[in-house]
Protein backbone atom coordinates (compact mmCIF):
# COMPACT_ATOMS: atom_id res chain seq x y z
CA UNK A 1 0.00 0.00 0.00
CA UNK A 2 0.98 3.34 -0.80
CA UNK A 3 2.74 5.30 2.22
CA UNK A 4 3.15 8.67 2.46
CA UNK A 5 5.21 8.85 5.05
CA UNK A 6 7.90 8.32 2.45
CA UNK A 7 7.32 11.12 0.42
CA UNK A 8 9.48 14.83 0.64
CA UNK A 9 7.58 17.21 2.74
CA UNK A 10 6.79 18.92 -0.05
CA UNK A 11 5.50 17.88 -3.09
CA UNK A 12 2.92 18.58 -6.37
CA UNK A 13 -0.26 18.39 -6.43
CA UNK A 14 -1.95 18.35 -9.69
CA UNK A 15 -5.90 19.57 -10.26
CA UNK A 16 -7.93 17.70 -12.95
CA UNK A 17 -8.10 21.35 -13.77
CA UNK A 18 -4.10 21.93 -14.32
CA UNK A 19 -2.83 22.63 -18.06
CA UNK A 20 -1.24 19.38 -19.51
CA UNK A 21 2.54 21.21 -19.59
CA UNK A 22 4.50 18.24 -18.97
CA UNK A 23 7.89 20.39 -20.19
CA UNK A 24 7.03 22.80 -17.04
CA UNK A 25 6.01 19.87 -14.82
CA UNK A 26 9.26 18.19 -15.30
CA UNK A 27 11.31 20.98 -14.75
CA UNK A 28 9.44 21.27 -11.63
CA UNK A 29 10.47 17.85 -10.66
CA UNK A 30 13.71 18.24 -11.42
CA UNK A 31 14.25 20.32 -8.54
CA UNK A 32 13.62 17.65 -6.18
CA UNK A 33 10.03 17.27 -5.68
CA UNK A 34 9.86 13.66 -6.92
CA UNK A 35 6.18 12.67 -5.52
CA UNK A 36 3.29 13.95 -7.91
CA UNK A 37 -0.36 13.51 -7.20
CA UNK A 38 -2.34 13.37 -9.82
CA UNK A 39 -6.15 13.55 -10.49
CA UNK A 40 -5.84 12.70 -13.88
CA UNK A 41 -3.23 10.15 -15.88
CA UNK A 42 0.60 11.76 -16.24
CA UNK A 43 3.19 10.30 -17.27
CA UNK A 44 6.83 12.37 -16.64
CA UNK A 45 10.17 10.95 -16.71
CA UNK A 46 12.16 11.41 -13.46
CA UNK A 47 9.09 11.13 -10.82
CA UNK A 48 6.38 9.02 -9.03
CA UNK A 49 2.87 9.65 -9.97
CA UNK A 50 0.20 8.77 -7.61
CA UNK A 51 -3.04 9.07 -8.35
CA UNK A 52 -5.74 11.06 -6.40
CA UNK A 53 -9.20 9.01 -6.67
CA UNK A 54 -12.09 11.06 -5.39
CA UNK A 55 -15.12 9.62 -3.70
CA UNK A 56 -15.96 6.20 -4.87
CA UNK A 57 -17.89 3.28 -4.12
CA UNK A 58 -15.68 1.37 -1.42
CA UNK A 59 -15.67 -2.39 -3.82
CA UNK A 60 -13.61 0.33 -6.55
CA UNK A 61 -11.06 1.10 -4.22
CA UNK A 62 -10.45 -2.24 -2.85
CA UNK A 63 -9.35 -2.93 -5.73
CA UNK A 64 -6.53 -0.45 -5.88
CA UNK A 65 -3.96 -0.20 -3.28
CA UNK A 66 -2.16 2.62 -4.69
CA UNK A 67 -4.59 5.50 -4.58
CA UNK A 68 -4.63 8.62 -2.09
CA UNK A 69 -8.52 9.56 -1.30
CA UNK A 70 -9.45 13.51 -1.88
CA UNK A 71 -11.03 14.55 1.14
CA UNK A 72 -12.79 18.51 0.10
CA UNK A 73 -15.32 19.85 2.49
CA UNK A 74 -17.40 17.00 2.51
CA UNK A 75 -16.69 13.96 5.20
CA UNK A 76 -17.64 11.20 3.17
CA UNK A 77 -13.75 11.37 1.47
CA UNK A 78 -12.17 11.22 5.31
CA UNK A 79 -14.81 8.28 6.20
CA UNK A 80 -14.00 6.52 3.40
CA UNK A 81 -10.26 6.73 3.78
CA UNK A 82 -10.05 5.57 7.01
CA UNK A 83 -12.22 2.68 7.13
CA UNK A 84 -10.27 1.63 4.10
CA UNK A 85 -6.90 2.71 6.07
CA UNK A 86 -5.73 4.89 3.22
CA UNK A 87 -3.98 8.30 3.07
CA UNK A 88 -6.02 11.44 2.81
CA UNK A 89 -5.61 14.63 0.70
CA UNK A 90 -7.14 17.67 1.98
CA UNK A 91 -7.06 19.22 -1.76
CA UNK A 92 -9.45 22.75 -0.46
CA UNK A 93 -7.62 22.97 3.00
CA UNK A 94 -7.22 26.46 2.02
CA UNK A 95 -10.94 27.37 1.24
CA UNK A 96 -12.76 28.93 3.82
CA UNK A 97 -15.13 25.82 4.28
CA UNK A 98 -12.22 23.52 3.47
CA UNK A 99 -10.36 25.18 6.14
CA UNK A 100 -13.04 25.26 9.20
CA UNK A 101 -13.33 21.15 8.20
CA UNK A 102 -9.80 20.11 8.45
CA UNK A 103 -10.44 18.92 12.23
CA UNK A 104 -13.42 17.05 12.16
CA UNK A 105 -12.56 15.48 8.84
CA UNK A 106 -9.54 13.90 10.32
CA UNK A 107 -11.40 13.29 13.72
CA UNK A 108 -13.80 11.20 11.48
CA UNK A 109 -10.55 9.57 9.78
CA UNK A 110 -9.57 8.27 13.02
CA UNK A 111 -13.15 7.50 14.04
CA UNK A 112 -13.43 4.84 11.28
CA UNK A 113 -9.89 3.88 11.30
CA UNK A 114 -10.10 2.62 14.12
CA UNK A 115 -13.94 0.99 14.10
CA UNK A 116 -11.97 -0.96 11.09
CA UNK A 117 -8.73 -2.02 12.40
CA UNK A 118 -6.75 0.49 10.32
CA UNK A 119 -3.76 2.61 11.55
CA UNK A 120 -4.46 6.29 11.93
CA UNK A 121 -1.29 8.04 11.21
CA UNK A 122 -1.09 11.86 10.61
CA UNK A 123 1.84 11.46 8.12
CA UNK A 124 -0.52 9.77 5.86
CA UNK A 125 -2.52 13.36 5.70
CA UNK A 126 -1.42 15.67 3.19
CA UNK A 127 -2.93 18.96 2.36
CA UNK A 128 -3.00 21.28 -0.80
CA UNK A 129 -1.57 24.66 -1.01
CA UNK A 130 -2.02 27.43 -3.57
CA UNK A 131 1.13 29.22 -3.71
CA UNK A 132 3.40 31.77 -5.43
CA UNK A 133 6.14 33.33 -3.83
CA UNK A 134 9.25 35.32 -5.02
CA UNK A 135 12.30 37.36 -3.25
CA UNK A 136 9.95 40.02 -2.27
CA UNK A 137 5.97 40.19 -2.32
CA UNK A 138 5.83 42.77 -4.92
CA UNK A 139 7.73 40.79 -7.32
CA UNK A 140 5.58 37.72 -6.67
CA UNK A 141 2.52 40.17 -7.04
CA UNK A 142 3.49 41.76 -10.54
CA UNK A 143 4.45 38.14 -11.72
CA UNK A 144 0.76 36.89 -11.38
CA UNK A 145 -1.02 40.05 -12.17
CA UNK A 146 -1.45 38.70 -15.95
CA UNK A 147 -2.60 35.41 -15.78
CA UNK A 148 -4.23 34.64 -12.15
CA UNK A 149 -7.43 36.13 -13.19
CA UNK A 150 -7.79 34.47 -16.29
CA UNK A 151 -6.82 31.16 -13.77
CA UNK A 152 -10.01 32.80 -11.62
CA UNK A 153 -12.21 32.50 -14.80
CA UNK A 154 -12.08 28.29 -15.04
CA UNK A 155 -12.95 28.24 -10.91
CA UNK A 156 -16.53 29.41 -10.67
CA UNK A 157 -16.33 27.85 -7.13
CA UNK A 158 -13.94 30.61 -6.03
CA UNK A 159 -15.83 33.39 -7.67
CA UNK A 160 -17.26 34.35 -3.78
CA UNK A 161 -13.61 35.10 -2.86
CA UNK A 162 -13.79 38.02 -5.42
CA UNK A 163 -16.55 40.15 -4.13
CA UNK A 164 -15.29 43.18 -2.33
CA UNK A 165 -11.87 43.27 -3.87
CA UNK A 166 -11.08 44.89 -7.23
CA UNK A 167 -7.65 42.92 -6.98
CA UNK A 168 -7.75 39.57 -7.52
CA UNK A 169 -4.37 38.65 -5.12
CA UNK A 170 -5.61 41.35 -2.57
CA UNK A 171 -8.82 39.00 -2.51
CA UNK A 172 -7.27 35.32 -2.10
CA UNK A 173 -4.82 36.72 0.31
CA UNK A 174 -6.65 38.44 2.41
CA UNK A 175 -9.00 35.05 2.42
CA UNK A 176 -5.81 33.55 3.15
CA UNK A 177 -6.50 30.49 0.07
CA UNK A 178 -3.68 31.49 -1.77
CA UNK A 179 -0.15 32.88 -0.51
CA UNK A 180 1.44 35.40 -3.18
CA UNK A 181 4.21 36.97 -1.23
CA UNK A 182 7.66 35.36 -0.12
CA UNK A 183 9.27 33.02 2.23
CA UNK A 184 7.77 34.08 4.94
CA UNK A 185 4.22 34.19 3.77
CA UNK A 186 4.30 30.50 3.18
CA UNK A 187 6.53 29.53 6.71
CA UNK A 188 2.78 31.97 7.69
CA UNK A 189 0.79 29.76 5.98
CA UNK A 190 2.17 26.66 6.69
CA UNK A 191 2.11 27.20 10.42
CA UNK A 192 -1.57 28.21 10.22
CA UNK A 193 -2.57 24.73 8.81
CA UNK A 194 -0.25 23.19 11.42
CA UNK A 195 -2.28 25.05 14.29
CA UNK A 196 -5.61 23.93 13.00
CA UNK A 197 -4.84 20.49 12.38
CA UNK A 198 -2.81 19.92 15.17
CA UNK A 199 -0.15 18.39 12.42
CA UNK A 200 -0.28 16.56 9.11
CA UNK A 201 2.41 14.46 7.37
CA UNK A 202 2.80 16.53 3.75
CA UNK A 203 2.30 19.81 1.78
CA UNK A 204 1.60 19.49 -1.34
CA UNK A 205 1.56 22.96 -4.12
CA UNK A 206 -0.95 23.20 -6.10
CA UNK A 207 0.46 23.47 -9.94
CA UNK A 208 -0.91 25.97 -11.30
CA UNK A 209 0.04 28.63 -14.20
CA UNK A 210 -0.28 32.01 -12.77
CA UNK A 211 2.87 33.46 -14.42
CA UNK A 212 5.44 32.73 -16.80
CA UNK A 213 7.17 28.95 -16.66
CA UNK A 214 10.82 30.71 -14.92
CA UNK A 215 8.57 32.64 -12.27
CA UNK A 216 7.04 29.49 -11.23
CA UNK A 217 9.97 27.58 -11.48
CA UNK A 218 11.80 30.26 -9.03
CA UNK A 219 8.38 29.95 -7.33
CA UNK A 220 8.61 26.38 -6.32
CA UNK A 221 12.15 26.58 -5.79
CA UNK A 222 11.53 29.00 -2.97
CA UNK A 223 9.44 27.06 -1.60
CA UNK A 224 10.64 24.15 -1.45
CA UNK A 225 13.71 25.79 0.38
CA UNK A 226 12.10 27.31 3.13
CA UNK A 227 9.59 24.47 3.88
CA UNK A 228 12.07 21.97 4.18
CA UNK A 229 14.34 23.63 6.12
CA UNK A 230 11.10 24.18 8.51
CA UNK A 231 10.21 20.60 9.72
CA UNK A 232 8.05 22.01 12.80
CA UNK A 233 4.79 21.56 10.70
CA UNK A 234 5.11 17.97 10.10
CA UNK A 235 3.77 15.64 12.48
Amino acid sequence: MFQAAILNPVGLYISANTPSDHKLLNRLVSIGMNQVFSEQNVNLDRCTVQRVTKYHPPQIVEEREDVAIISEVSPRGACLAGKQGLPIVSSAATTPGGYQALAANWELYERYAVKHNKLADRRNWSLVAPMHIAETRETARTEVATKLPQWLEKHNNLQGLLRGFSNPVDALTKHQFAVIGNHEDALEQVSRLSKITGGFGNLLLLVHDWADHDSIYRSMELCLAALTNAPSWRH
